[in-house]
């Protein structure tokens, strides 16, 4: 391991080097043909000398491309490490990781970020009009301020990390997310939507709406990618029924369509009747705290919202007390209450599979992406 270190770190060779928010890693290619590693090793140089906001997807994209070119096949070895005086401390190893796992990992990334809620139109929606920009390239700015961590490793540190002197502080169970993603390697469910939504709800206790929307538009991103990568599994498997709820009418109103081409663009996370249900009631609450804005310039409701942390029978007693509370400000909003009402139904009749995390998960990120779905009202 000290030849290793001493070979990789060598100023004379090269340094395999990196950062990444407080750590230090290696990346270390292994080749078949020694032609070709002098070529792939002047890619990694270059790429140091640029912005490393990115994470770890750059550089790898570009040896992909050169591995394209030279039909030879190489594997990456990824070392996170801290250094303890002359010694250095491996916190997380993962190998065998081929070039083409990294670009899949890029691309789903990437694409991710084309979806509408992540474009700037209707980022100032949620956000407010200071916005500007959209999650693309890591770009997005408030009030002229770039902000940081709209990378993968920065989307996890949200949700995943420890607190120093109130900050969140990118740790080992960030970087365990990361190798996991790295390794192709299969994360519980549970445990990553119990970080989700635990993150939310502190920023919900301390009544930072701002950051509480800006929070659930980056953990549906992720939440969204690591789906698409499939690599996420539930310990509980149920068989369900699910058929899609119609349009009530022939000719579908323009709510309607927006919210069924939102489910259609996200339809791995919104997979079951009951996630659609507990997502669209969260919905139904973000219009009945606008009214009481707009009529009384504050919203009483949100105390009654339980901290975020609901379950099935929570979600069944708030819904009357929602419509009846719109109807007390001589508003309502029939094509959504029918919506959620009918997924309520379909749940009841598949059978509730979600556990009471992600209820309030899926309720929350629907309070907080709910002006989108109001058809330019």
């Amino acid at each position: 391991m000290q030849v290793g270190k001493e070979w990789i770190t060598s100023k004379e060779k090269l340094n395999l080097s990196f950062t990444l928010y407080g750590f230090k890693y290696f990346v270390i290619p292994c080749f078949v043909f020694e032609d070709v590693s002098k070529e792939i090793i002047t890619e990694i140089e270059l790429r140091k000398k640029e912005d490393y906001r990115e994470g770890l997807l750059n550089a790898e994209e570009d040896i992909l491309e050169i591995m394209k070119e030279k039909r030879d096949v190489l594997n990456l070895i990824f070392v996170f490490y801290k250094t303890k005086q002359q010694y250095f401390d491996i916190i997380r190893y993962v190998e065998e990781v081929p070039p083409s796992w990294i670009k899949r990992i890029y691309d789903i990334f990437r694409n991710i970020s084309r979806r509408s809620v992540f474009e700037e139109e209707q980022l100032k929606i949620i956000l407010g009009e200071k916005w500007s920009g959209n999650f693309r390239e890591g770009r997005g700015m408030w009030n002229g301020k770039i902000l940081s961590r709209l990378n993968l490793a920065g989307m996890i540190g949200d949700f995943f990390f420890h607190k120093e002197n109130d900050r969140k502080v990118f740790d080992k169970s960030s970087l365990n997310i990361l190798g996991d993603v790295l390794e192709a390697k299969q994360i519980d469910r549970g445990y990553f939507i119990k970080h989700l939504i635990e993150a939310i709800r502190e920023e919900h206790g301390r009544g930072n709406e701002w950051n509480e929307k800006l929070l659930s538009l980056k953990s549906l991103y992720l939440f969204s990618f690591l789906l698409e990568l499939n690599l996420l599994f539930s310990k509980q498997f149920k068989i369900q029924k699910f058929r899609e709820v119609r349009s009530m009418k022939k000719e579908k109103i323009k709510e309607v369509e927006i919210v069924e081409n939102f489910f259609k663009e996200f339809s791995k996370a919104f997979d079951s009747p009951d996630k659609r249900a507990a997502f669209l009631e969260g919905v139904l609450t973000s219009f009945l705290l606008d009214v009481q804005y707009a009529k009384r310039k504050d919203t009483p409701f949100r105390k009654k919202l339980h901290g975020l942390k609901l379950n099935e029978r929570l979600l069944k007693r708030l819904l009357p007390e929602i419509i009846a509370k719109l109807r007390q400000y001589d508003t309502g909003y029939p094509w959504l209450e029918t919506m959620v009402s009918k997924y309520f139904v379909e749940a009841d009749e598949s059978g509730w599979i979600i556990s009471n995390d992600e209820i309030s998960y899926y309720f929350t990120i629907g309070l907080n992406f709910g002006r989108i779905f109001k058809g330019g009202e």
